[in-house]
């Protein structure tokens, strides 16, 4: 069978179009410490990306594995602003991360030794685009300071209770404070 010239170029320009996206290139930079409680953490990661392609990137979901002083599976990270990669740009963006603790004993183990951890966060970031999905693979590694896994394992402090003007005088302690993390 024989086709025609046109055909041949509505074949070639259909195949281009299905092409699927690339990965972009995400290189984290660095990680600073906003908060950290018992509850969780919030951190700020500023990362180096490379969109490659022709078409916007947009984020629509990540996926971790954190592992603090060689135990896996101790908190789970979430991206809290949605992340865009403009087609063929390289661009430094600080992308806003919530941690939550997932494993309490893993962490009071680790602060009961009053010794730095390493920590290490793996993952992918999926990527959409009119192509398709694509997966941008990442790994952060750092240290966790005895002071900051102390502050993990810290019980939530309550605030206290201010007495009304005709109430007596309480005789319970004062509530402790824990001191603010240290900024990286």
């Amino acid at each position: 069978m024989h086709r025609g010239p046109l055909a041949v170029l509505a074949l070639a320009l259909n195949l281009v179009g299905c092409s699927r996206a690339e990965a972009p290139k995400i290189t984290p930079e660095a990680v600073k410490v906003v908060k950290i409680s018992s509850a969780g953490a919030e951190l700020e990661a500023t990362l180096d990306a490379w969109n490659p392609n022709d078409e916007t990137l947009r984020a629509s979901s990540l996926t971790t594995n954190v592992s603090i002083g060689g135990k896996p599976d101790v908190a789970r990270a979430h991206a809290t602003k949605p992340l865009e990669l403009p087609a063929k740009e390289r661009l430094r963006v600080t992308v806003p991360i919530t941690v939550e603790w997932v494993n309490q004993a893993a962490l009071a183990e680790l602060a009961a030794t009053k010794q730095d951890a390493q920590y290490s966060v793996e993952g992918a970031v999926e990527m959409t685009a009119k192509s398709g999905k694509v997966s941008a693979p990442f790994r952060v590694e750092g240290r966790m300071t005895a002071a900051e896994l102390a502050q993990a394992t810290a019980p939530a402090v309550a605030p206290r209770a201010t007495p009304d003007a005709g109430a007596a005088t309480s005789t319970s302690a004062p509530a402790a404070s824990a001191s603010a993390a240290p900024k990286k």
